[in-house]
């Protein structure tokens, strides 16, 4: 589902090239409450978030990030 919103990191967020907790770990951890670009939501859960500079897509787990109050 395409999504347009931003939410913010958190304790369990993990950055991951696919949509899967098997795929590559981008970035296994970060500082909480970063704001996140999320621009959808698979079919298993996961974010697909932008953070790169570049603009490729990588993903986020549901878990993983917060809705900013």
């Amino acid at each position: 589902t395409e999504v347009q919103t931003v939410f913010c990191t958190n304790e369990q967020t993990v950055i991951y090239a696919q949509p899967s907790l098997n795929s590559s770990i981008i970035l296994a951890s970060c500082e909480t409450g970063l704001p996140v670009q999320v621009t959808g939501i698979t079919d298993n859960g996961f974010f697909r978030v932008c953070v790169s500079t570049d603009g490729s897509e990588s993903y986020v787990a549901g878990d993983g990030l917060t809705p900013i109050p």
